[in-house]
């Protein structure tokens, strides 16, 4: 039985076995939030893969809480609209691993295509003039008139998309990344930016467990105890 006497001593270490702990949840919090400023800064990679396809690679901003993400200050106007589409379905991005992407490419047609031009007998082009080119990425109808020309112009993308990981050092934690390809030849993604809702469950090799040890030693002695456990997570035994 606790006497009245022991209750100061353990209401103390429970006091600092709770600030140990909310100690530990706010060292994460900022931890988040410096690598959510490191990603900021990440640049686009783009370059073409070994068929020639466009690609553009860049780190993925994460964070165990949307409000995280959203507290943060930034000045790039994509970054910016990423903020305003998580606060959009802020709602339904309650668990871990749900994504918001914003992409943005561009399409330069800068080729030749050999048609079949028709003239009358005063080497003169007989309008209307109409030709069509159809490829698998475009569609162009054009028509050409004394007074006007008009113009019909489809194109179409085909994007892949990989979010994964990658390390950057032997002892690094992973860092996310996301990756687009453009099966388009003539288009290309000029920017990129996808936020993550973290999973803290299993991306930790170690957990630190603060807890309080009260009891007796063999020859009758009081003990008291606070302290902090660091456990193998896939051993850790939770309740």
């Amino acid at each position: 039985m606790i006497k009245v006497e022991e209750l100061p001593t353990i209401i103390l270490a429970v006091i600092l076995a709770v600030s140990l702990s909310v100690s530990t949840c706010d060292n994460n919090k900022l931890q988040e939030s410096n690598d959510m400023y490191v990603n900021i800064n990440d640049s686009l990679k783009v370059y073409k893969d070994k068929d020639g396809l466009n690609v553009a690679k860049i780190s993925v901003l994460e964070s165990t809480k949307v409000s995280q993400f959203l507290e943060l200050k930034a000045k790039d106007s994509t970054i910016i609209k990423l903020q305003s589409l998580v606060e959009q379905y802020k709602k339904q991005l309650k668990k871990p691993g749900s994504t918001v992407a914003i992409i943005n490419t561009e399409t330069i047609i800068d080729t030749m295509f050999v048609t079949k031009t028709v003239v009358d007998s005063s080497n003169c082009l007989k309008l209307p003039y109409t030709r069509e080119i159809k490829t698998k990425w475009l569609y162009l109808d054009y028509t050409i008139n004394s007074d006007s020309t008009s113009m019909f112009l489809k194109t179409t993308d085909e994007l892949e998309f990989v979010l994964g990981e990658e390390r950057k050092g032997l002892f690094k934690t992973p860092v996310k990344f996301v990756q687009a390809t453009n099966n388009n030849p003539f288009s290309s993604t000029k920017d990129l930016r996808v936020y993550q809702v973290k999973d803290n469950s299993k991306k930790h090799n170690f957990a630190l467990s603060p807890g309080i040890m009260y009891g007796y030693t063999i020859d009758g002695t009081r003990t008291l105890m606070v302290g902090a456990t660091l456990t193998p997570e896939k051993f850790k035994i939770r309740f």
